[in-house]
């Protein structure tokens, strides 16, 4: 009887068996078929919102704001808008791209979507700024280092700061200077960096990058600075605003930023490059009892903890001399041994 019992009993745990495992056989395809059905059915919403933008979505009115160089029709050609495109099937990067080397003097594009159908296209412009002669041409660079336009023979140089000495071999509109990997071209990205950090760009005058140990620009229009080795610039930049600082409005010389002293040689004349020469082409002043001016080189205070220290210095005139008559009276003092990191230069319009 017992026998008969667990035959019977191992017979029900079987069919039992038989049923669980038939159960989430059933349950494992319900599932699959439930995400098969969501699959197909996401699927269909994507297509039908693609009909619905490609159908519906379409580009009517083109708006153009902050074009003043550039015409809203050249600024809507380079952007490859028509009317009847769809209003989200482009690719935005691509067009921005297209924009900026085929309009160079384009700084910063911006392109967004209006609904129902508005595409918006807001640009910042450029200048030049600066006029580099080299022997394939005459390039004008942007204030953020960009190759804004080859200019022809004969070009006039007006309202821009002329620069000596760059090879750019490579360069071509469009570039950035950074992409040329020329060592004149990063002494040129670093000077103009370290005046942007102290606000004065602006006051930067023609550029000789003629030799790499000694750059010279003018400044201000009426001083000649010779900087050295264009490393620490930054640092030369505060040196040379603090120098200005303590001289007269009408001084006009040279000011020596390189090698252990920081020096001001006064003239009459007011200063030029002479990249063929090197030459400084002024001529020592006449003495002047009343200012006490020598043309002779004369030392120049180096602020003791920076601009922000606010010490007069100790000259005697505003000419930047040491002392009445020749000068000879005050010793000279020396700025803090150079050293340290130099400048670095992006703009948006790459």
């Amino acid at each position: 009887m017992k026998r008969y019992d667990s035959l019977r009993s191992g017979k029900r745990n079987r069919i039992l068996d038989r049923q669980r495992k038939k159960e989430k056989a059933d349950i494992r395809n319900s599932r699959s078929f439930g995400y098969g059905y969501a699959v197909l059915t996401g699927v269909a919403v994507f297509v039908i919102l693609i009909l619905a933008f490609a159908l519906f979505f379409k580009v009517d009115q083109i708006r153009v704001y902050g074009a003043s160089l550039y015409s809203e029709e050249e600024i809507i050609s380079a952007s490859g808008f028509k009317q009847g495109d769809n209003l989200y099937l482009f690719n935005k990067y691509g067009r921005i791209q297209y924009m900026f080397s085929s309009l160079p003097y384009l700084d910063r594009v911006r392109i967004r979507r209006k609904l129902p159908d508005t595409i918006v296209i807001e640009v910042e412009e450029t200048t030049a700024r600066f006029a580099a002669d080299t022997e394939k041409a005459v390039f004008l660079i942007s204030p953020e280092g960009k190759i804004v336009e080859e200019a022809g023979e004969g070009y006039d140089y007006k309202g821009v700061s002329r620069v000596y000495g760059l090879k750019m071999e490579k360069a071509k509109v469009g570039l950035r200077l950074s992409d040329l990997h020329e060592s004149g071209v990063t002494a040129l990205e670093n000077l103009v960096d370290a005046l942007k950090k102290e606000g004065v760009l602006e006051k930067l005058g023609d550029v000789d990058l003629t030799e790499e140990y000694d750059l010279q620009f003018i400044y201000e229009g009426r001083f000649l600075v010779r900087a050295g080795m264009p490393e620490n610039l930054e640092r030369k930049a505060i040196y040379l605003e603090e120098v200005i600082r303590k001289l007269g409005v009408t001084d006009t010389g040279s000011i020596e930023l390189a090698g252990e002293q920081l020096r001001f040689v006064p003239s009459d004349v007011t200063p030029e490059l002479n990249p063929a020469g090197r030459n400084i082409e002024i001529e020592p002043g006449s003495a002047d009892p009343e200012s006490g001016k020598t043309g002779e080189t004369e030392p120049a205070t180096e602020p003791a903890t920076g601009p922000e220290s606010g010490q007069e210095s100790e000259t005697g005139d505003e000419s930047g001399t040491g002392s009445e008559g020749t000068g000879d009276g005050e010793p000279e003092e020396t700025p803090p041994e150079e050293g340290g990191e130099t400048g670095e230069k992006e703009s948006s319009g790459a």
